[in-house]
């Protein structure tokens, strides 16, 4: 599957999410193959735990898979915890659909080498989901 296809699939993993604020879908393809997904839940305390990207990590390490080449596709850019917990794990992309401005705590995986690539541009107001469904289509028509 291509990356437009990829991230329509998150957009779909969101519907099974529970969180009242936000709602996140996420999926992992993995290089050996296969794809795992997960969304968020309510919070139910002060950690990440409950955040798409933290289950994903969890699950892989469950089922004793390897993020080295991974790729991970999210509706929302990882948080800081979350990205913390991605560092150093040979995950090679991140694509992400955002509504938020970036804070600075990405750097830590460019720094580790993830080549990043987000739907947001700066002062965009948010968009409805087809209209971020059309800007992907564009920017990854060639498989970017």
């Amino acid at each position: 599957m291509g990356h437009i296809e990829m991230m329509h699939l998150a957009e779909r993993v969101t519907q099974n999410s529970d969180c009242a604020d936000r709602k996140v879908g996420a999926i992992i393809a993995l290089a050996e193959g296969g794809a795992i997904s997960a969304s968020n839940t309510a919070a139910w305390d002060d950690t990440n735990d409950n955040h798409a990207e933290s289950k994903l990590i969890i699950m892989v390490e469950l089922m004793r898979k390897s993020l080295e080449g991974a790729t991970l596709y999210t509706t929302c850019r990882p948080c800081a915890r979350c990205t913390a917990m991605l560092v150093g794990r040979g995950i090679k992309a991140i694509y992400y659909r955002d509504r938020q401005p970036e804070m600075g705590h990405l750097q830590q995986l460019v720094k580790d080498g993830v080549y990043l690539n987000s739907g947001w541009i700066a002062g965009q107001l948010p968009a409805p989901l087809e209209q971020v469904q059309q800007t992907w289509a564009k920017r990854w028509q060639e498989g970017v």
